[in-house]
């Protein structure tokens, strides 16, 4: 098992636990340059990877065959489109924002954490 964090937007963040296509993520421990730029910040998902892993270059093919975390350092490890939600178990995400967060976003905020406290959300990347 491999843990994960996603750096993404609230707005984001919100989205992927209702379903995306695709992720990037950090694999806890391992040495990845968390200083690059990105797309987005403000929330970070944590999620227990369940599956087959394989470290590549940023040279991989694209597309990523499915259900294998791509781990790709010092960049980024991909979980590709189509994986199954089986590997993708979301534990927690936090809020580190420092923006204002609208009520909407706060609404679905407590509805995810509630959620969360019930059972892990397994992600749908398709």
């Amino acid at each position: 098992m491999k843990k994960l964090i996603h750096v993404c937007s609230i707005a984001s963040c919100i989205n992927i636990l209702n379903g995306d296509s695709g992720l990037n993520c950090f694999v806890d421990g391992e040495k990845f340059n968390k200083e690059q730029e990105l797309t987005g910040e403000g929330a970070e998902i944590y999620i227990e990877w369940n599956g087959h892993f394989k470290y590549t270059s940023m040279n991989e093919k694209f597309p990523l065959s499915p259900n294998i975390l791509y781990i790709q350092p010092p960049w980024r490890a991909v979980i590709p489109f189509g994986t199954s939600k089986n590997n993708i178990k979301v534990v927690d995400f936090r809020i580190i924002a420092k923006t204002n967060i609208n009520l909407i976003q706060f609404i679905w905020i407590i509805i995810l954490k509630l959620k969360l406290m019930i059972n892990p959300i397994f992600l749908e990347i398709a």
